[in-house]
């Protein structure tokens, strides 16, 4: 998660240079790449990634260093919650360089797979920098969910069906956000919720379907509290490996499909934005099935 200032940095860099008009595939005249917009793409992520990094550098890594190592981190204190925060992000790198894609003219196939490569290596090169920081290190588990959050959108491009799945985030300040043991909501994994969100509309027997509306789905909720200790401290068996003590918590809830609800023209630009807007799990009647079961009128 420590580079999700990134993610949206590119989002408003992007935003912000390219007209709406002007994202439309339809407006692709020929089969070159457009230099002037492939030139405005790389500069914006070239700055955005030199002006994050240089944020990042000094507000996570001025802590010790050493040696480069390999660390694994699989089901620390987060309950790996941080390991779904990296497939998510990641998924969201993708989204946005296919679109920035296609906008310079790459053809459908060049600008999904060339998505899931640079998305990669936005994340894989704050893996190798933790390598050298005590209290971190090269996490082969964050390789393997940074691997996942980039291949899996271009995977669903492929292969329609896979679409009917996806992963989501949603997100309310925590206690642990509040009595100051995290600083950001970064590193607030108590109030962060991530959703495996299931359309099923598409298998169901025709007499169903037609009455069944296609962009509902349903979503199950993970997330974790007693992460932290009263001291603020990470809350973790430091002769297990490290092994998270935390509560994990589970959910069942209902899921929206933004683009199945208000079905855009698939060559616009709001096809795109209702797509990255689809990262998100908008509020919604839930049910906590463990620890305990509680009913949420509203779920967010």
């Amino acid at each position: 998660m420590k580079h999700i200032l990134l993610f949206f940095g590119i989002l408003l860099l992007f935003e912000t240079a390219f007209p709406q008009d002007s994202l439309s595939i339809d407006n692709r005249s020929s089969n070159e790449v457009n230099c002037t917009r492939a030139s405005i793409a790389i500069g914006a992520l070239i700055s955005s990634d030199v002006a994050l990094w240089l944020y990042t550098k000094q507000a996570w890594y001025s802590n010790p260093t050493t040696k480069w190592h390999t660390l694994n981190d699989w089901y620390n204190a987060k309950l790996n919650i941080d390991k779904l925060g990296h497939a998510h992000i990641t998924s969201g790198y993708n989204k946005i360089l296919f679109y920035t894609g296609q906008w310079i003219n790459l053809s459908e196939s060049e600008a999904n797979w060339s998505a899931a490569a640079i998305s990669w290596l936005l994340q894989f090169q704050i893996e190798l920098y933790d390598a050298y920081f005590i209290h971190w290190g090269f996490s082969w588990p964050d390789l393997a969910s940074n691997t996942f959050g980039a291949v899996y959108p271009s995977l669903q491009r492929e292969y329609p069906t896979l679409r009917n799945f996806n992963l989501k985030y949603s997100f309310s300040p925590s206690s642990d956000l509040k009595n100051g043991f995290v600083d950001d909501f970064i590193n607030d994994y108590k109030g962060t919720t991530y959703w495996f969100t299931i359309h099923f509309q598409d298998y169901l027997p025709e007499t169903i379907k037609k009455y069944y509306p296609d962009w509902l789905g349903i979503a199950i909720g993970y997330g974790g509290e007693n992460i932290y200790k009263n001291d603020g401290s990470y809350n973790h068996d430091s002769n297990n490996n490290k092994r998270g003590l935390g509560v994990e918590e589970w959910y069942i809830s209902f899921d929206y499909d933004l683009i199945k609800l208000f079905k855009p023209n698939k060559n616009s630009f709001w096809y795109g934005f209702l797509d990255f807007l689809n990262l998100i799990h908008f509020p919604a009647p839930a049910i906590r099935i463990k620890p305990s079961t509680i009913f949420y009128g509203v779920y967010f």
